[in-house]
């Protein structure tokens, strides 16, 4: 059986490096007007891009909150690979640790994936742990794989460089240096907060994390970066953060516990003023979800879409 992916951990610098070499693989198909499937055995990449398996039984979403934007990427994702769903809404089914442990086994008794949205990090465990068949965390309150691909995707694509003078056919990509990137996040962490960490464990980029008190990251995920080696350099100073930086995440703006009655809740944002001293061609990222999709760069909403895809296709071929 396939290994559950919950985190970016669970695919580790392999699985993410085989799911961007998918993306790119198809980008350089699509550009020289070449079958994925050909470029992949010219150059010596898996020849199993994107290739789904020969049965797939179909596929349980389920939602644990509502997200009209995320459902609709998701069943476009599925309609695209050929894959059946069935959409299980809030409500609808047990969302607690205790209830799914009887329930998850009939959600994967006659499908191949579980695909979670919005589902508590202990009740997820539970249900990857229970359902028998292949869970895919789309995204928590902790952790938010499918999105930080993307943004890697998107990171990797603009710092790639393509060798001249060789065929499609062949290995077009040169080696990048992700030392050369540095990042921002400002604002209170979550769960993509939490995966951009995660991925500074395998990939040797600057991360400067402007942070308020009350909103610290996962501190078992930093502590196991940090111990990794990561590049993570955390402040209590945006400017700090942001000076130099290519990229800059604009994190929770205010504390959602804050109920000081008539006082005006502490707040760290991204300022037009503040992004000045990123670099002059920096990009903003948002890094919450109600949002996302209409202020994400044009370049990425399209590596966005095509992220989920190639998840699914890796995560139903690798072997655990």
């Amino acid at each position: 059986m396939p290994k559950n992916i919950l985190t970016l951990r669970d695919l580790g610098h392999g699985g993410i490096m085989a799911i961007l070499d998918i993306l790119q693989a198809r980008k350089a198909a699509a550009e020289s007007g070449i079958s994925a499937e050909i470029l992949a055995s010219g150059s010596g990449r898996s020849a199993n891009l994107g290739a789904m398996p020969s049965v797939a039984r179909g596929a349980a979403m389920l939602f644990a909150r509502e997200s009209a934007s995320e459902r609709l990427a998701l069943c476009s994702c599925l309609d695209d690979l050929g894959i059946s769903r069935e959409y299980f809404a809030p409500g609808s089914w047990k969302r607690e640790p205790s209830g799914l442990a009887d329930e998850a086994p009939a959600y994967g008794f006659y499908r191949d994936l579980c695909l979670v949205y919005g589902l508590k990090k202990d009740a997820l465990h539970v249900l990857a742990e229970y359902s028998g068949t292949l869970t895919i965390n789309m995204g928590n309150e902790s952790n938010r794989p499918p999105r930080l691909l993307a943004d890697l995707a998107f990171f990797h694509t603009i710092l790639s460089a393509h060798k001249d003078g060789q065929s499609p056919l062949q290995d077009t990509i040169q080696p990048i240096d992700w030392t050369s990137l540095r990042l921002a996040w400002v604002g209170g962490a979550n769960g993509l907060a939490n995966s951009l960490i995660e991925a500074a464990m395998y990939f040797p980029f600057e991360l400067f994390m402007a942070l308020p008190e009350w909103g610290e990251p996962d501190r078992e995920i930093l502590g196991l970066s940090l111990a990794a080696g990561a590049r993570i350099f955390l402040t209590r100073e945006p400017d700090l953060a942001v000076e130099g930086a290519s990229f800059v995440y604009e994190g929770v703006e205010k504390n959602p516990d804050f109920s000081g009655a008539g006082k005006t809740a502490p707040a760290m944002a991204v300022t037009n003023d503040l992004m000045t001293l990123a670099r002059p061609d920096a990009v903003l990222l948002p890094g919450l979800e109600n949002d996302e999709l209409a202020r994400l760069p044009k370049d990425l909403i399209d590596i966005y879409r095509k992220t989920r895809p190639a998840l699914l296709a890796h995560a139903l071929t690798a072997e655990d």
